[in-house]
């Protein structure tokens, strides 16, 4: 499951260098979502899904809060996920 959800970050990571936006995350961060995953019973094809609630509706938000920005990192703070 680990693998999938490396491919999902990779295709995110894709999608905003091209809108010239570097994305950074730690291990902790996939043991998350993969714990997130395994708490809800669900399996590999709902990891996109996961993903994509607990990653890029946050991302996307915190670009339009934060216009201009060229760099994000996220980060497991107190079971939740931080971005910065």
């Amino acid at each position: 499951l680990v693998k999938y959800i490396i491919m999902e970050f990779l295709s995110l990571r894709v999608r905003l260098k091209d809108r010239n936006i570097e994305i950074s995350f730690t291990k902790s961060v996939e043991n998350y979502i993969l714990n997130k995953i395994k708490l809800e019973k669900n399996h590999a094809r709902q990891i996109k899904s996961a993903v994509k609630v607990l990653i890029q509706v946050p991302i996307s938000n915190y670009i339009v809060k934060n216009r201009g920005i060229d760099k994000i990192s996220i980060n497991v703070v107190d079971k939740s996920l931080q971005f910065a």
